[in-house]
């Protein structure tokens, strides 16, 4: 079976990992500093038409590490793919318009979390702790929304909730 090099995200540190022990997709601990990290094989090893689990080649081997192991799922896989978020077609065209103004503006303001806190995002989709690491952001995020958005739209719409979800949480459920 083919040994990848992977490098934790959290420290650096570099493993060497087999494929017949660990399959890609998996989620990896690192011993050193406990990040959680998805092992994948990196493109360049993929053909155009291979799908990700199967590796080309082997990368050149380096010291392993017999510490790394397969790490248990702290929670059920929560992801779902995240629909393009739009104006239903149901809305009459006079009010389409505040419509799509209410999704620019949740969308603005979920990039604006992953733009301004990218690596403290980056730790916190890994460890799955988003909507913990990011309360006050998102509290803030959604008192400016309520101030730009009309009352009637954000209580017939979920707008914000779906651009955070789909944006941030990477279509997690966060919010």
């Amino acid at each position: 079976m083919p040994v990848f090099i992977v490098k934790c995200p959290g420290c650096q540190t570099k493993y060497k990992i087999s494929t017949e022990k660990i399959k890609p997709g998996s989620k990896v601990k690192c011993p050193k500093c406990k990040t959680v990290f998805l092992f994948k094989v990196p493109e360049k090893f993929l053909r155009p038409s291979q799908p990700v689990s199967q590796p080309r080649t082997a990368p050149v081997k380096e010291k392993e590490s017999p510490k790394v192991k397969e790490a248990a799922p702290t929670q059920p896989e929560q992801r779902v793919i995240p629909k393009a978020l739009e104006v239903p077609p149901d809305i009459p065209p006079e009010e389409r318009k505040i419509h799509e103004r209410a999704i620019r503006l949740a969308k603005i303001l979920a990039k604006d979390i992953i733009n301004y806190y990218k690596d403290r995002w980056e730790r916190a989709l890994r460890q799955g702790n988003l909507r913990e690491e990011f309360k006050k952001e998102i509290m803030e995020s959604w008192k400016y929304y309520c101030e730009k958005i009309p009352k009637e739209i954000r209580d017939k719409t979920n707008y914000f909730q779906e651009a955070f979800n789909q944006i941030v949480g990477k279509g997690q459920k966060i919010l």
